[in-house]
């Protein structure tokens, strides 16, 4: 299953910080957050999600860093990120996603 990088939130945390540490966790990446996106409740989890936007500071070379959590790390184009999440991305990361693109 893709998904975009996700994990928990530790008290005592911004949800900021949250971001960047899993980040950082999961792919090896150095990033800055630009805003929260949007938030809800997962139709599949339940869980509250909030989606944070960053970009890459010190390069882009993703790799695995935690192969117990991810198989696989990739960039891709969102037409691809529609097809690998069977067109399932929330709406609002979805047209942030499509505006940030286009730029």
């Amino acid at each position: 299953m893709w998904t975009f990088i996700a994990g928990e939130h530790i008290d005592g945390e911004s949800l900021e910080e949250t971001a960047l540490r899993e980040v950082m966790e999961e792919t090896g990446l150095q990033v800055v957050t630009t805003g929260v996106i949007g938030e809800r409740k997962h139709p599949r989890t339940q869980r509250w999600i909030t989606y944070i936007a960053a970009t890459p500071t010190a390069g882009t070379d993703a790799f695995v860093d935690d192969a117990d959590e991810l198989a696989e790390v990739r960039w891709v184009t969102l037409e691809e990120a529609d097809n690998l999440m069977g067109g399932t991305i929330f709406e609002p990361v979805h047209d942030h996603l499509r505006r940030t693109l286009q730029g």
